[in-house]
């Protein structure tokens, strides 16, 4: 089997709620009847987390390959429909299109698309949602309820793949601007390895890459610092929760006072989530490649730093767009997105000689 592989992360359109997950599609697989579109599709793997980053349900190996399959999470009662009945209020449906009248859809489609872009390239395959019937509450759409599309890395490829002079023409152009990058898509070796913690508080060591991570309940240790290989996404979950990060992974604390270290390597993305978090972006040495925290909240959060024999007056803070730039002389230590370089002060930062 020809299999590609995508992993996926969803967090730029809408703050309410997080999206992650992978799919694939083997290249040479067709499907001659009941289909979704006659190309290429095998099946996908999704999760789905509320609001404050706990993990609602992972489903493995969907296949959209008939109009019959659907499945629905209800917001009330927490079941999860496998047979695209649920359409209420209550809860949003994630499945093959559905027909909701007017020539209008809703629900999650798989397009491979061999036609070339206006650069005479192959666009990338990509997953659409159409929230049509409202069930996402999509606060920002390309056109009312239009669809958001699991295959870009920048604004511009959003632009060159979508369906120009259609929804991605020049009157939402300031839209997309404003929100930048809104999915990062990437050719991933193998599938994620998921690991679970339990109800109580864990200590778990992430060995390889690649890995999911999920944490528990209570209070976790989870130490990704043990591996040089990169490509982690760890969930600390509730609790507050203590992530020590490697190189080039991505870690969201979830519900609760987390604290993120990093150590020499970097190059991680890091989302502290619901509390009042710490993130120590370097400890006794300087990292490798910069840091980035997609969510610093002045007053709220801290930036610590151990063991460098400095302070806050030896920092240069200073404004990149509209991000951060945390450095120490020419080493670049984090960036802080959508943040003022105005509005930090000495407050916002912690010292130690040692952790």
């Amino acid at each position: 089997m020809d299999e590609v592989v995508f992993d996926f992360e969803w967090t730029g359109q809408i703050a309410r709620f997080n999206v992650t997950g992978q799919f694939s599609y083997d290249q040479n697989q067709t499907y001659t009847d009941g289909i979704v579109r006659e190309e290429d599709l095998l099946g996908f793997d999704i999760s789905f987390f509320a609001p404050d980053g706990t993990l609602l349900r992972t489903y493995e190996d969907n296949h959209l390959t008939f109009p019959e399959f659907n499945f629905a999470y209800d917001t009330n009662t927490g079941e999860i429909l496998q047979d695209g009945a649920f359409m209420g209020e209550e809860g949003f449906n994630v499945g093959e299109k559905t027909p909701v009248g007017d020539g209008t859809f809703t629900g999650l489609s798989f397009f491979s698309r061999p036609e070339l872009n206006p650069q005479g390239e192959v666009p990338p395959p990509h997953l659409h949602i159409d929230d049509w019937s409202d069930e996402f509450g999509f606060p920002l759409g390309f056109s009312t309820h239009e669809d958001v599309a699991f295959f870009t890395r920048t604004t511009q490829q959003l632009l060159d793949t979508g369906r120009m002079g259609e929804a991605y023409i020049d009157d939402v152009q300031d839209s997309l601007d404003e929100f930048g990058e809104r999915i990062q898509v990437s050719f991933v070796d193998d599938s994620f390895i998921p690991v679970f913690g339990s109800l109580g508080g864990d200590t778990i060591e992430v060995d390889g890459g690649n890995q999911l991570v999920f944490g528990g309940a209570e209070d976790d240790l989870i130490d990704a610092s043990l591996t040089s290989e990169t490509g982690n996404r760890i969930y600390g979950q509730s609790g507050d929760d203590t992530l020590i990060l490697g190189t080039g992974d991505r870690a969201l604390g979830g519900d609760g006072d987390d604290r993120f270290f990093v150590l020499s390597d970097g190059d991680n993305l890091i989302t502290g989530g619901a509390g009042m978090d710490q993130f120590w972006i370097a400890t006794a040495e300087i990292p490798e490649e910069i840091n980035t925290i997609t969510d610093f909240t002045s007053g709220e959060d801290v930036i610590g730093l151990a063991g460098l024999g400095i302070g806050f007056a030896d920092l240069s803070i200073t404004q990149q767009d509209a991000d951060t730039l945390i450095a120490l002389g020419n080493d670049e230590l984090a960036k802080l997105l959508g943040i003022n370089a105005g509005s930090l002060s000495a407050a916002d930062f912690a010292f130690a000689a040692s952790l």
